[in-house]
């Protein structure tokens, strides 16, 4: 393997670390209820989702250079991987979030009415700047449908992208 090839494997190995990124920030993005100030006429599901594309362009673009960069080969295998490791990130990062959530002293380090006081106090924010968020950040974590839902799409496409490039690479090896 000469230099260059192992080169163009280093970076195919960091673009597939940023598509996971991407893939761990796009599922966790889905989970997201976000507030809006009420002059805003665009609809809350219309940003949302513009943002879960973006985060779904970053995380393909990502993966299509890192296959290039590999010279395509396995390519099923790799970007399986970085859908399942994405995935698999996001449901730790919900799991300990509810966790957290049902803790009852948790809720004490995220007095944001105390917050709220001060910052209006020392004139840093007006009093409009606080009305469109929950006064426990957790209560922004609520989508749990949408974000289960991504999550189950893109882990089921991760597996079935792994199973195919690794019964494909089966079916090279045994064809002379």
């Amino acid at each position: 393997m000469t230099i260059f090839k192992k080169i163009l494997k280093i970076i195919s190995i960091i673009l597939y670390v940023i598509a996971g990124f991407f893939v761990s920030s796009l599922c966790g993005a889905a989970f997201l209820n976000l507030p809006l100030p009420t002059n805003i006429p665009i609809e809350k599901i219309t940003i949302k989702f513009i943002m879960l594309g973006m985060f779904g362009l970053l995380a393909g673009a990502a993966m299509v250079l890192a296959a290039a960069f590999n010279g395509f080969k396995k390519w099923r295998t790799g970007v399986g991987a970085v859908l399942i490791s994405g995935t698999g990130m996001t449901v730790f990062l919900v799991i300990s979030t509810v966790f957290m959530r049902l803790d009852p002293n948790f809720s004490k380090f995220f007095n944001q009415q105390m917050l709220r006081q001060q910052l209006i106090e020392q004139q840093k924010f007006p009093h409009d700047a606080f009305n469109t968020f929950p006064t426990n950040p957790f209560d922004m974590f609520s989508d749990y449908v949408t974000g289960t839902c991504v999550i189950l799409i893109l882990l089921a496409l991760g597996i079935f992208l792994v199973m195919s490039g690794k019964k494909k690479n089966e079916e090279q090896k045994a064809t002379p």
